[in-house]
């Protein structure tokens, strides 16, 4: 499949082999259009920038959803009362969890964004933290 593909491309090849050789002397704006480029020509290629946030895309619900049975798992192992008020807040927060996918890099805006998410039950488990651990702390 690689020689045919030399064969009906080669100009593409060769700027892949070009960019991976010079690399470390390519501008990084320079590498990053040749990269774009090779994969806008080549959209069923396994690799290049955007297979990753691709992947990402497909398996994020997943992951929102194992983030969301992990977080319920941790506050029943503080001893918070599973309510039908906490699971609707986990389920709320896993809904917009998913619909925020992970971007990479991460950057700050989509941290916060998840912190949003999260800090309205968060809170609650930080603030009976506080109550049992720092208080009775600052009280001696």
């Amino acid at each position: 499949a690689y020689a045919v593909h030399r064969v009906v491309r080669p100009v593409v090849v060769q700027t892949a082999v070009t960019s991976a050789a010079s690399s470390a002397f390519s501008p990084p704006r320079l590498l990053q259009e040749q990269l774009q480029r090779r994969s806008a020509e080549e959209p069923h290629r396994l690799s290049g920038p955007g297979v990753l946030q691709e992947f990402i895309k497909r398996v994020w619900p997943s992951i929102a959803e194992f983030i969301g049975k992990k977080i319920r798992s941790k506050i029943l192992d503080q001893g918070l009362e599973d309510t039908p008020e906490m699971r609707g807040h986990i389920d709320q927060a896993v809904k917009l969890l998913q619909q925020e996918t992970l971007t990479l890099p991460v950057t700050h805006e989509w941290l916060n964004n998840v912190l949003n998410i999260f800090w309205p039950m968060l809170s609650k488990t930080v603030n009976a933290g506080v109550q049992e651990k720092i208080l009775p702390l600052i009280k001696e």
